[in-house]
């Protein structure tokens, strides 16, 4: 199976976890899968509060590297995140904040 995850980036970043497995690891891509991150998704709540980038491209990145340790010998998973995000960010931004975005992506 493919591996999928929904995560939402606000003040916090949230992710679709079907049970506690899937906190660490991305969820196969079935039709259970697939309802349940549907409703996760119509369920989320509009946030005012700066996006914590940096924090959502760990989990996001975290999750593919947990899983692909996982799955290494099946070579045809493809894997997917779902990242949702207001795309706010601090205006008072510091030049470190944008730099530690920018890091986590790069790594």
């Amino acid at each position: 199976h493919d591996k999928i995850s929904v995560l939402t980036a606000a003040d916090t970043v949230r992710s679709c976890s079907l049970d506690q497995c899937y906190k660490t690891f991305l969820s196969p891509a079935t039709s259970e899968t697939k309802r349940k991150m549907s409703s996760f998704i119509n369920n989320i709540k509009a946030s005012d509060s700066p996006t914590q980038h940096a924090l959502g491209f760990q989990k996001a990145f975290q999750l593919i590297r947990n899983t692909s340790n996982v799955t290494r010998q099946q070579t045809n998973t493809d894997m997917v995140v779902i990242y949702l995000s207001s795309g706010i960010t601090s205006r008072d931004a510091s030049e470190d904040e944008k730099r530690a975005t920018l890091s986590v992506v790069k790594e």
